[in-house]
């Protein structure tokens, strides 16, 4: 029987990140959370933000009855609702949404690479395929995505990761439906 509500059935799989688990109740109505410490140190901003900066501070999967989001003081991203996918904070400025399954067998299954760039800091224009997500006001979000095979086209659930990379190519500041807010 299909999920008609954003219920256990569609959570599963999609938000682990070093021992955090996030899902939704349906009894209580609420996301329910089990964070490990993220063991990372921060390093000397050798990117010109400032050293306080850590793109994955706070950043968590909320999940509700008809929505879902990936949100840090810094940022919100809408995600879809279907499973299949995590995210892995890169480093102090970066993270990246990936396809689970492809993981599984072996390959990277990246979907989009949020990254953080200091506003005058334009080296990503460089990179052969990217979008701005979003600018605050300390710094620009920039979503880049992948520009080779990341799974294996024989695998059964290729349209899965395709329908996913579809909605992560709207991100783009110029898209009216861009999933990506700034919150800073």
């Amino acid at each position: 029987m299909p999920c008609t509500e954003f219920d256990p059935c569609l959570i599963r799989g999609i938000a682990q990140n070093g021992g955090s688990i996030v899902g939704w109740d349906n009894n209580t109505g609420t996301s329910s959370s089990n964070s490990a410490e993220d063991a990372t140190e921060s390093q000397p901003a050798e990117n010109g933000m400032a050293d306080s900066f850590r793109i994955g501070d706070g950043l968590e999967i909320y999940a509700a009855k008809a929505v879902a989001f990936l949100e840090s003081p810094a940022l919100s991203l809408d995600l879809p609702l279907l499973p299949g996918y995590d995210y892995e904070v890169v480093d102090d400025t970066s993270f990246d949404i990936y396809y689970t399954q492809a993981r599984e067998y072996g390959y990277q299954g990246l979907l989009v690479t949020i990254k953080a760039y200091a506003l005058d800091d334009h080296s990503y224009e460089d990179l052969p395929s990217y979008a701005v997500a979003g600018t605050g006001a300390a710094r620009r979000y920039v979503a880049i995505f992948p520009t080779d095979l990341q799974i294996d086209p024989k695998q059964s659930d290729a349209d899965q990761y395709q329908e996913l990379l579809t909605w992560f190519e709207k991100i783009d500041e110029n898209n009216p439906e861009n999933p990506f807010k700034v919150l800073e």
